[in-house]
């Protein structure tokens, strides 16, 4: 993913909305042509997987965003933006490593950064020599692992991420990247918003009692964040699993993978 800070550029979130238009659709382009991250990747618009507990298709900033679905960049959009916002020409801050991400990721950003001067912003692209260098200048510290708050001057503006859950869950994926406060702890972009905490609190606690409405909270969340551009999702990745016509009882777990220990072949 490209994140982009909630402390925006030029005082405004429309200059990252414009961001999130332009240079990040384009960059989902980019991601197919050029083989980002080197395995096979779905697109999407979203910070929740598809088949996840609170995915609804959702992709507003793009060319058709009745569709749902990403279709084509709006980069004349994306310039009326930063000139209505008074944001043409502000400095932004973009960071790359060469180690700790997906291969591609520095040719990923350094289009991003092309994409950046064209719609009337002047980024500045900075590549780090290391996975650690990299994570403690994105994310925030969490206990005794040193890092930067967003908003300070070595927090860059644009930067590449991605989250893997650890539970099937959407708190999972959005609470530790969106949350105030310590449940936030991979919050690199510095977003903090109450009232969306408590409904954070409020849609866990209703998957216990009633899960149905659990989900539709967690996608209501989910679309605000979208809404808002505090990050704009590029790639899901994706695997697949080659078998003899021989195996059976073959079973793929939506977070782990092939199931070996289920298979048995005749």
């Amino acid at each position: 993913m490209v994140l982009t800070r909630s402390l925006t550029i030029a005082g405004t979130r429309t200059s990252a909305l414009a961001i999130t238009l332009a240079m990040l659709a384009r960059v989902r382009k980019l991601s197919v042509a050029s083989g980002f991250t080197r395995r096979k990747t779905r697109q999407t618009c979203q910070t929740l997987p598809q088949n996840f507990q609170g995915y609804v298709p959702y992709c507003p900033f793009t060319l058709e965003p009745e569709a749902g679905v990403w279709s084509a960049p709006d980069p004349d959009r994306a310039k009326a933006l930063i000139e209505e916002a008074g944001a043409a020409g502000a400095p932004v801050d973009v960071l790359a490593s060469d180690e700790g991400l997906p291969p591609g990721s520095v040719e990923a950003t350094n289009y991003v950064t092309d994409v950046l001067e064209e719609i009337g912003l002047e980024p500045e692209l900075e590549i780090l020599h290391g996975a650690t260098a990299y994570f403690t200048r994105i994310l925030p510290p969490s206990g005794e692992v040193p890092g930067t708050l967003a908003g300070t001057p070595r927090h860059p503006h644009v930067f590449i991420s991605g989250w893997f859950a650890d539970y099937l869950g959407a708190r999972n994926f959005i609470e530790p990247q969106f949350a105030c406060g310590e449940a936030g702890f991979a919050n690199g972009q510095g977003w903090c918003d109450g009232t969306l905490d408590d409904r954070m609190n409020e849609a866990a606690a209703l998957q216990v009692t009633d899960p149905g409405a659990a989900n539709r909270a967690w996608a209501e969340i989910e679309h605000q964040l979208v809404d808002a551009a505090v990050q704009a999702p590029i790639t899901n990745p994706l695997l697949t699993h080659a078998v003899s016509d021989r195996a059976e009882n073959v079973q793929v777990h939506p977070q782990w993978g092939l199931m070996l220990s289920l298979i048995w072949v005749q």
